[in-house]
C-alpha cells in the first residue's frame, strides 16, 4: 500500500473518533 493511503485511513480514523468523542465531552 502507498504511504499517502494508510495516512488517509489514519486520519479518517481519529477524525472520528474525535467527532465520536467530542459531544461526550461538551456534555
Amino acid at each position: 500500500m502507498h504511504l499517502a493511503v494508510l495516512f488517509c485511513l489514519f486520519f479518517g480514523k481519529i477524525k472520528k473518533l474525535i467527532f465520536l468523542t467530542m459531544p461526550l465531552s461538551l456534555l
